[in-house]
C-alpha cells in the first residue's frame, strides 16, 4: 500500500476564507484534482488521504465533519471511479476528526483495472454482502439495484418522506416533527444528502425520536447517536428525519434469491443497512 502525498501549495484563496459558502461539491472537486488525478497519472493504485490535510489545504474553518462526510460518501466514489476500502481512526477521538485516514483504491480512467461493484466499505475487518437484492412494489416502478447504489433518492422512491429534523436549543438536541400519528415503521437520518443512520420502531415514531433527544443512562446507542447529531448541529449542519410507516410496508416485496418475501420493519431496516452501510450504524 502506498502512502502518497503531493507537495502542492494550499488552495482555497481569500474568496473562500472570507465567508463564501463551501459546498460538498467543492471538496469533492478538490480531492479529485489534488489527489485522485495525480495518482491516476502516476499509475498509483492505492492512496491514503488525511481529513485534516484536506481541511487545512482548502483553508477551511470548522468544516471537519463536512470533509469527513465527503471522504466517506458514496458520491465521491461513484463520480471519480474509486473505492473507499478502509477508514483508520485513532482510539478515543471523535468520529469526525482531523486525524482520520481514508484509504482509496484508484482505478484507471480507461477502465484498465476493473472495478469491483460488489465491494462495500469496511473498517479494518472485511465484511461480505449478498450480490444483489431486488425491491418490488405494486405502486412503484420495479427497482433492481446493487447494494452500493442505494441512496437517499432510492429510499424516497420506496415511499420514505421527510417528517422533520433535529435542531439545537440551548445546547440540547430537539426535534421539529410534522403532525403525524405515533405509528410504527422504519426511519432514517440524513445529513448532506446522504443516509447516515437507519432504524426501526415498534413503539411509535414520536416515542422513538424522544429517546434520541433524551437518552436514558443505560441507552448506549441513543446516547451515541445524540452526540453525533449534536456534533453536526454545533457546526450548523442540519440532520433530517425520514419515515416509512408500517401501513405502507405491505406494498413492498423484497426479493432474495428469487424468493419474494412480504416485508416488515425488521426486513426493510436490514435491507437498508446492508445496502447503504450508513456511517452511524457501523459505530
Amino acid at each position: 500500500m502506498s502512502d502518497v502525498s503531493f507537495n502542492l501549495p494550499p488552495v482555497g484563496g481569500k474568496r473562500k476564507r472570507n465567508g463564501v459558502r463551501i459546498t460538498s461539491d467543492d471538496i469533492r472537486d478538490f480531492v479529485n484534482i489534488q489527489y485522485f488525478l495525480p495518482s491516476k497519472q502516476k499509475g498509483i493504485g492505492t492512496i491514503e488521504i488525511v481529513s485534516g490535510d484536506v481541511h487545512g489545504r482548502m483553508n477551511l474553518r470548522s468544516r471537519v465533519p463536512m470533509v469527513c462526510s465527503v471522504l466517506e460518501g458514496k458520491k465521491l466514489q461513484n463520480e471519480y471511479n474509486v473505492d473507499l476500502i478502509q477508514i483508520k481512526r485513532r482510539k478515543g477521538v471523535k468520529k469526525y476528526s482531523t486525524t482520520n485516514r481514508y484509504v482509496f483504491k484508484i482505478y484507471g480512467e480507461n477502465n484498465i483495472l476493473k472495478r469491483d461493484n460488489n465491494r462495500i466499505l469496511t473498517e479494518i475487518s472485511e465484511e461480505k454482502s449478498d450480490d444483489l437484492l431486488n425491491i418490488q412494489s405494486e405502486n412503484r416502478p420495479q427497482a433492481s439495484m446493487l447494494k452500493r447504489t442505494l441512496n437517499l433518492q432510492s429510499c424516497k422512491e420506496l415511499g420514505f418522506r421527510k417528517i422533520g429534523s433535529f435542531y439545537l436549543r440551548n445546547g440540547v438536541v430537539e426535534t421539529n416533527l410534522i403532525d403525524i400519528p405515533n405509528n410504527n415503521g422504519v426511519y432514517f437520518f440524513a445529513f448532506n444528502e446522504e443516509v447516515t443512520y437507519v432504524g426501526m420502531t415498534q413503539n411509535g415514531i414520536k416515542s422513538r425520536m424522544y429517546q434520541y433527544k433524551n437518552p436514558g443512562k443505560r441507552q448506549e446507542t441513543n446516547k451515541r447517536i445524540n452526540e453525533l447529531i449534536k456534533t453536526l448541529l454545533t457546526v450548523n449542519y442540519g440532520v433530517d428525519i425520514f419515515f416509512l410507516e408500517q401501513s405502507m410496508l405491505k406494498d413492498i416485496q423484497v426479493k432474495i434469491d428469487d424468493l419474494k418475501v412480504h416485508s416488515d420493519e425488521k426486513l426493510i431496516e436490514r435491507f437498508l443497512i446492508s445496502g447503504i452501510n450508513p456511517d452511524w450504524n457501523r459505530g
